[in-house]
């Protein structure tokens, strides 16, 4: 219910039923977190895009946080990719949400973590996680030009153009817009270094 309010513009309400969905979620989780963190996870998740969506940053932040906190745990126990790829997309919208907030900083970091986990899981399976990685790398290069570090920037911004420029050769309909968002991003950074 919560993403189809949310595919309406309805956002206040939407925040409702998520909000309803935590609360049930948050005492199957005292029991069991390996069995019911996930969607825990899932519905803080939701709820930071639906605040986001608000422009209700820090508290977006916080339902970002304490996905990231949630996902740190499943993640040590993990196996497989699954909680380390949710890993990486809490981490993504905790950097999007700092970023909003002016902690350039603090985004970068979380941006960085970001691409660390998505190398490691992009080196076992390219075809899966390199559109990711890709985009990871994009933002990080947003967050580095904020901080004035344009060099590193333009470093992040050409990884991410050349995992995209694979990536739409194979697919063009898929990724030729990403693509293009990150060819205009390194223009502009490379008219700067």
């Amino acid at each position: 219910m919560c993403l189809h309010l949310s595919d309406l513009g309805r956002h206040e309400e939407a925040l409702e039923f998520v909000q309803e969905a935590i609360y049930i979620r948050e005492e199957l989780s005292e029991s069991n977190l390996y069995r019911f963190g996930p969607d825990l996870a899932d519905s803080l998740h939701n709820k930071g895009s639906q605040l986001s969506a608000l422009g209700r940053f820090g508290e977006a932040l916080e339902a970002s946080q304490r996905t990231v906190l949630i996902r740190e745990a499943l993640a040590k126990v993990d196996i497989g990719s699954r909680f380390k790829s949710d890993l990486a997309n809490s981490l993504h919208n905790a950097a999007f949400d700092l970023s909003n907030l002016g902690r350039h900083e603090e985004a970068l970091e979380a941006d960085q973590r970001a691409v660390s986990i998505w190398e490691a899981l992009a080196k076992e399976d390219p075809d899966i996680f390199n559109p990711d990685l890709a985009s990871s790398l994009h933002n990080m290069c947003v967050n580095l030009s904020d901080l004035d570090r344009y060099e590193e920037a333009f470093e992040a911004i050409l990884r991410a153009v050349l995992i995209r420029e694979a990536l739409s050769e194979e697919d063009p309909d898929r990724f030729s817009l990403d693509l293009a968002v990150s060819l205009q991003v390194m223009d502009r950074i490379r008219r700067i270094v």
